[in-house]
């Protein structure tokens, strides 16, 4: 389904958002999916996301959601920005990103408690994130 296609989250678990670059490129401004995240906030629905995958929690505060960041105050993990500088050198590719994850979840409010991946998780209320795919 597209997001767009899901009204309400009643009959789902949990939201999962994967990680990778490709979480960083349209996720973050998705209105549709700023909804179901504020929904999912508001229910307590666990929502788990890992490496860049935090970056879509931004989408919470995007154009045509009219609300602010809903993550505002919690601790998480993520793919380390540092990190994220230093990959390219080592031949990772699509290369550098145009932005950066935790600067911008940081600038929101959220507390990115890792400074490395080491497979870490961590749980604030409803949100659950993983540091890299090895959590």
């Amino acid at each position: 389904k597209k997001l767009a296609d899901i009204q309400s989250l009643d009959g789902y678990a949990a939201i999962f958002i994967p990680g990778g670059h490709g979480a960083m490129v349209n996720l973050p401004k998705s209105a549709d999916l700023g909804r179901l995240l504020h929904e999912a906030h508001e229910k307590s629905l666990p929502t788990v996301t890992l490496c860049h995958g935090p970056a879509a929690l931004l989408a919470t505060q995007a154009e045509g959601t009219g609300k602010e960041f809903a993550y505002k105050g919690y601790k998480s993990v993520c793919f380390t920005d540092k990190t994220d500088g230093t990959t390219p050198s080592l031949g990772y590719l699509p290369g550098q990103m145009p932005w950066k994850c935790q600067e911008a979840l940081e600038k929101e409010g959220m507390d990115i408690v890792n400074t490395s991946e080491t497979g870490a998780t961590n749980e604030d209320r409803e949100l659950i994130t993983g540091d890299s795919p090895n959590a």
